[in-house]
């Protein structure tokens, strides 16, 4: 029996990442067509944010192991802007943040700006990014939020700088 639900959570797994990668190439391509107008007209990158949002639903949608439980959506979703600041677990605390329900811009390391597809969506989003250990990328990050945060957007930040390994608190980066 375990041989067999380990195969089947093997395929499910591989259509996970197909959806996943698949739909990011796939925005990522409209995106950056649209790059000229959106970097012209689109001064809060709504559009890009919108693509990011659409993405992160398609992928949820895909795992049928996935539920996403909303309590007081209405409450995060009226007033604002927020600074948020959820734990890290996982790779899919980033799907789920996605989710909310309200236009965030997110910190986060320089290194998720360069892989592929990503990196484009999260700059044209507009979301900070930051080089780790420099104090001076630090301060233009939080001159950046308090630009967003001055428009009425949110800020997004995971505390810990990165995944834990066994889903414990780790520490906050300092900064």
């Amino acid at each position: 029996k375990l041989p067999v639900k380990l195969f089947y959570f093997g395929l499910l797994s591989a259509f996970v990442w197909l959806v996943f990668v698949g739909v990011v190439a796939i925005s990522s391509f409209i995106l950056f067509v649209f790059k000229p107008f959106i970097l012209k007209y689109d001064h809060h990158r709504k559009i890009a944010h919108r693509f990011l949002f659409i993405c992160a639903r398609c992928i949820s949608f895909s795992n049928p192991l996935w539920k996403v439980t909303w309590v007081n959506r209405k409450q995060l979703s009226s007033g604002g802007p927020y600074i948020i600041t959820p734990n890290h677990s996982s790779l899919s605390d980033a799907i789920y943040m996605a989710l909310l329900p309200i236009h965030a811009k997110w910190i986060t390391k320089a290194g998720i700006f360069k892989v592929p597809f990503i990196g484009i969506m999260m700059q044209l989003a507009g979301h900070i990014s930051t080089v780790r250990g420099d104090s001076d990328s630090g301060l233009r990050s939080i001159e950046k939020s308090r630009e967003w945060l001055s428009k009425g957007v949110s800020i997004l930040i995971f505390p810990e700088g990165t995944r834990s390994r066994d889903g414990t608190l780790g520490r906050f980066k300092s900064g």
